[in-house]
């Protein structure tokens, strides 16, 4: 765990001396001298478990251009995205409280992982307080994905960015589990046959419009399962009738 204020220190250090992607790497570390335990009491990671960490995440990233960034490419972002869900899900077993702090986050992303963030969403305007590298924003590099796993598990490799923060980034749609994972399962159940991406790009957007004016009016945590279900058919049929 990390306190913002000292990951903060990091990237503005990172921002004042124009660190390149690979000046970065050379600068992250297993530990920080101001890192504290989990107020959990979970034992915590080891040293050896954090470098298994960076090396199978650095990994994935090499696969899709890193540290190269010398031209934007969607396709290859998404897919990093999707692989590296899958590594913090092996390696990142927190209790879901750990996972809900920036503390964690914040270690994970401005300590041991700033490189990649920084391949992943360059700091193009040298924010010194960039939410994709503190964990306090739902936009934070590696919470995100964590969550997309943790919350949508084998479902998160159909989504990409777009989906991804339309289901995990709306408090009125994500404040029950339950509701962004049957969205879309539901969702492509009944597009299957679709064959135009900007169609299904449409209707998933109508989708979400639907839903989160339905919930406007609806506790979801009040509903069964059967209930919840009802509600998600109800949006996506309405969604692609249009």
């Amino acid at each position: 765990m990390l306190d913002t204020r000292f990951a903060e220190d990091i990237v503005r250090n990172s921002v004042e001396k124009n660190l390149s992607i690979r000046e970065l790497a050379t600068q992250t570390s297993t530990s920080h001298p101001k890192s504290r335990l989990s107020e959990t009491g979970v034992p915590p990671a080891t040293e050896g478990d954090l470098q298994n960490l960076r090396e199978a995440i650095v990994a994935v990233a090499i696969k899709y251009g890193y540290p190269d960034r010398t031209t934007e490419k969607s396709r290859a972002f998404s897919d990093f995205d999707r692989e590296a869900t899958h590594v913090l899900m092996r390696h990142v077993d927190s209790p879901v409280n750990d996972a809900r702090s920036t503390g964690l986050w914040n270690f994970l992303t401005a300590v041991l992982l700033l490189d990649v963030a920084s391949w992943r969403f360059p700091n193009k305007g040298e924010n010194q307080k960039f939410n994709r590298y503190l964990g306090a924003s739902p936009k934070s590099t590696f919470k995100k994905l964590w969550w997309r796993g943790y919350v949508l598990g084998n479902l998160s490799d159909s989504i990409g960015e777009d989906q991804s923060v339309a289901l995990l980034e709306r408090t009125s749609v994500s404040g029950d589990p339950r509701l962004p994972k049957r969205i879309i399962q539901t969702f492509l159940e009944q597009t299957r046959s679709e064959s135009s991406s900007k169609d299904l790009s449409n209707q998933f957007r109508s989708t979400m419009l639907i839903a989160k004016a339905r919930l406007a009016t609806v506790c979801v945590e009040a509903l069964n399962d059967d209930q919840v279900d009802e509600l998600v058919q109800d949006c996506v049929a309405s969604a692609l009738a249009r």
